[in-house]
């Protein structure tokens, strides 16, 4: 279906292919000069931004498994993973917070905000200056949640036009491995911001409905198939996702916000 789409917007004139590449390439700067304090040394700590001293840092580790969920929310367990890494990348490496930021949490989100708009946008078919606008428009409206919101909560924001275009790919070519791309990427989503992935749902079942009411000879005789896929996602998130959903029944949990 997007490939159908992608047709309908070839260069109307000559060289509008290559000014749209430079549209681009001048988004994405304009994204690294608005993100410019994250390429340089020293901690993020304005706002909700996180800040670990090194003590805090050296007892970083998951540990549900052994004690239970204890005092975590659910929107906190799925971080689990991230903060595991972060005690690692201490223990391993001698990183200090500063750096650790960086490289798990400040630089993947440059690269997402560039990169997940323009693939969202790629995959509806748009043309490389509409591409280059949905990157500037994403991140000018994105600038104002990262005032206010954690860093995790930022990287599932960014993260979500690419899981976004990857279930639109599976919707037209619904097989095992689109699926399993799609269950990977979601649950990455999650463990960054159970929140943010649960809105991005949403947004994937509204656009099979659309699908379904703009074309429903096609994806109503496509949907069982479609279905079941879905369950093969849905099956690959609760197996990654194990570590706090099984906790979730055998133990104590605030479900609260």
């Amino acid at each position: 279906m997007y490939k159908k789409i992608l047709s309908q917007h070839k260069p109307l004139i000559n060289g509008q292919d290559g000014l749209g590449r430079l549209s681009i390439l001048f988004s994405s700067f304009m994204v690294i000069l608005l993100y410019w304090r994250w390429m340089f040394p020293g901690a993020i700590t304005w706002g909700d931004w996180w800040f670990y001293g090194d003590g805090s840092l050296s007892d970083m580790a998951g540990s549900m498994w052994g004690s239970g969920l204890g005092g975590y929310q659910i929107i906190g367990a799925s971080l689990q993973p991230l903060i595991s890494l972060t005690g690692f990348l201490y223990r391993a490496f001698h990183w200090s917070y500063p750096v650790i930021e960086r490289v798990i949490c400040f630089l993947p989100l440059v690269l997402f905000f560039v990169f997940s708009p323009w693939y969202l946008a790629a995959t509806l078919g748009c043309s490389r200056f509409a591409i280059a606008a949905a990157i500037l428009v994403f991140n000018l409206n994105t600038i104002m949640v990262m005032n206010t919101a954690v860093t995790t909560l930022s990287l599932a924001t960014a993260f979500g036009p690419f899981v976004l275009a990857v279930f639109i790919k599976l919707l037209d070519k619904p097989e095992v491995k689109n699926a399993f791309l799609f269950g990977i990427l979601a649950s990455l989503q999650m463990i960054y911001d159970i929140r943010i992935a649960y809105i991005y749902f949403l947004f994937c079942g509204l656009y099979l409905a659309y699908l379904i009411l703009l074309e429903p000879a096609k994806y109503l005789l496509k949907l069982p198939k479609i279905l079941l896929i879905l369950l093969v996602s849905a099956l690959i998130i609760t197996l990654l996702h194990a570590f706090w959903i099984i906790p979730l029944f055998f133990a104590r949990v605030d479900a609260g916000g």
